[in-house]
């Protein structure tokens, strides 16, 4: 459904909307994604949490694998919008999913969200953890 796709990118959120509704299966879920990716911020925190939780379950029902860039872009939408209502647990733990993701699927873009979670870390009550991931980022940036 190629022509769908073509309607996804660059659609009002409106437009999107009105694509969800009028969808089923993966589409349904592809256009809550969009609506959930992009910037909109009278949705943040724990709607757009929901939001994206609503879009994992359509998926799983359309028999997506967990595994797909949709999953890791939802997780990184989770986490941030966890640290927006300061579940800072809550952000490590969906951070963590995206970045396993992220990896998995050799997605780029996300270069805030390491030095994200050494913030959420500390937040959390998890110093010895933070200072731990923060030396492993260091690392990384050194070797390049």
């Amino acid at each position: 459904m190629e022509n769908f796709y073509d309607q996804l990118e660059g659609a009002s959120d409106e437009q999107l909307w009105g694509f969800f509704f009028q969808s089923e299966g993966e589409y349904k879920a592809d256009a809550l994604t969009q609506i959930v990716l992009g910037y909109n911020p009278e949705i943040s925190g724990l709607p757009k949490i929901s939001m994206a939780e609503l879009a994992m379950e359509i998926y799983l029902e359309a028999g997506c694998s967990e595994d797909s860039s949709d999953f890791a872009f939802l997780w990184a939408e989770i986490a941030e919008n966890r640290a927006v209502i300061e579940d800072y647990p809550g952000a490590v733990e969906a951070g963590t999913k995206a970045l396993e993701l992220l990896q998995l699927n050799e997605i780029s873009g996300y270069q805030d969200l390491p030095w994200n979670m050494v913030r959420w870390l500390g937040l959390s009550g998890q110093k010895e953890r933070a200072h731990q991931y923060l030396d492993e980022l260091i690392k990384q940036k050194k070797e390049g």
